[in-house]
C-alpha cells in the first residue's frame, strides 16, 4: 500500500498573518484544498493522511477533507 502523509501544522508566523499559510486561498481554496487534491487524484496512492494542528481539526474535516469525497482520506 502507498500511503501519502501532509503535513500542514505550520504557523506561518513569519508572514504575520490572522490565518494559517495552508488556509489562504489561490483560486478561490485554500491551499491545502490543492495540495489534498493532488495526493488523491494520483493513482498510486491508496490512503492520504492529514496532519494539522489539534486546533484546526474540526474546521479540517468539514471544509477542506469533506467537500472532496474521497475515500483516501
Amino acid at each position: 500500500m502507498v500511503s501519502g502523509i501532509i503535513v500542514a501544522a505550520g504557523k506561518g508566523v513569519r508572514m504575520n498573518l490572522t490565518v494559517r499559510k495552508q488556509y489562504l486561498a489561490i483560486a478561490g481554496q485554500p491551499i491545502l484544498c490543492h495540495t489534498l487534491r493532488a495526493m488523491v487524484r494520483c493513482p498510486l496512492i491508496e490512503h492520504v493522511t492529514l496532519v494539522v494542528p489539534k486546533d484546526d481539526f474540526n474546521f479540517c474535516r468539514e471544509q477542506i477533507i469533506q467537500p472532496l469525497k474521497s475515500p483516501k482520506t
